[in-house]
């Protein structure tokens, strides 16, 4: 149930992220935003949640794991896009395309971890609220008051 959650919330900030980048791409060139190209933005973001519910970790055993696990993340998700902008016709087939789509991941790599960041500060903070409650009260009977 948990992978399935994760899925869900990486589908919806990938996609959120993903249509934020096309709609500054595609300013110029307002036509070129089809509905054809939604769907592959939505096939492209399920790929990259997939990716990340399957092959992020949830616990990192030391620092360089941690940073490692990022690394490799992260060019997974540049190695989905890739493929997938070329397979689309967003991405030409120059280096430099390449990197201009890799600057398109970093920085939906950068929305998405902000995003995620701030939703675990907010359930963090509901679940200490519950925990002083629930000791605030475990200690209040014990103290006979």
């Amino acid at each position: 149930m948990k992978k399935i959650r994760t899925f869900i919330e990486c589908f919806v900030t990938v996609t959120t992220g993903i249509v934020v980048i096309a709609a500054f791409a595609y300013s110029s060139q307002p036509d070129a935003l089809t509905s054809a190209t939604m769907w592959q933005i939505l096939f492209s973001a399920a790929l990259c949640a997939l990716s990340t519910t399957l092959f992020f970790p949830d616990e990192y055993p030391g620092k360089i794991r941690f940073w490692v696990s990022i690394g490799l993340h992260f060019v997974s998700l540049c190695a989905i896009m890739i493929v997938c902008g070329r397979w689309f016709g967003w991405v030409g087939p120059t280096v430099l395309d390449a990197a201009v789509m890799v600057g398109y991941v970093m920085l939906v790599y950068a929305f998405t971890t902000g995003i995620t960041y701030l939703l675990e500060v907010k359930q963090a903070a509901a679940i200490d609220r519950q925990l002083q409650k629930k000791y605030h009260s475990d200690a209040s009977e014990q103290s006979g008051i």
